[in-house]
């Protein structure tokens, strides 16, 4: 069981999350599953490889600039939602 007094990072690396678990002596993923959300090269490469999710970053930055080209235009984006798809991408701390 973690301590009450242990204080999580919420923008701690997967990598030390995993590292902190083990110390703790939590079994990744059979006890926590651990999930990444970029899919970089590190959630692949790490000591213990890391399930991630993949988002279309390309995508998002071109929508993005969109919206801020318009909104710098003085005209208003024809969507300020956009719904991207995502993939999730298995690896060892989320089996």
């Amino acid at each position: 069981m973690i301590s009450p007094k242990r204080e999580w990072k919420r923008f701690e690396s997967q990598e030390e999350k995993i590292k902190t678990l083990k110390e703790l002596k939590i079994k990744v993923p059979s006890q926590v599953k651990v999930f990444g959300y970029d899919n970089s090269l590190l959630s692949e490469i790490a000591t213990t490889p890391i399930a991630t999710v993949e988002q279309p970053i390309e995508l998002m930055s071109e929508k993005a600039a969109e919206m801020l080209e318009k909104l710098m235009d003085g005209e208003r984006p024809e969507e300020s939602h956009i719904v991207v798809p995502v993939k999730l991408v298995k690896r060892k701390t989320g089996k």
